[in-house]
């Protein structure tokens, strides 16, 4: 996973953008032989500078029921190129639930 995210680092923001909204999904094999499967995930970032990307990196061991990631490392390209950490939210392999509007709201 290592590698991955520091490859992400290192991209240029015009291929980060390349890859807003478009979830890539990759296999992995650990170093004791785990099967894992990773999503990265690359988003514009409405909270911080306009133009800022925000990337995440989830791996997670494919099991029966509830998946949670085993690793996780996100950043935030800045559009002065800039790199900051990113706080992480938990269980970002499971499933996003989505939430209903109240009626008012429709």
């Amino acid at each position: 996973m290592k590698t991955a995210v520091d490859r992400l680092r290192s991209s240029d923001s015009s291929d980060l953008i390349a890859k807003v909204d478009a979830p890539e999904h990759i296999s992995l094999t650990s170093r004791t032989g785990r099967r894992l499967e990773g999503e990265i995930s690359v988003f514009w970032d409405r909270t911080g500078a306009p133009g800022s990307i925000a990337v995440i990196v989830d791996v997670c061991e494919p099991k029966p029921g509830v998946v949670t990631p085993i690793a996780q490392d996100s950043f935030i390209r800045s559009p002065d190129g800039s790199l900051t950490p990113q706080p992480l939210t938990p269980n970002r392999c499971v499933v996003k639930r989505r939430t209903r509007k109240a009626r008012g709201d429709l």
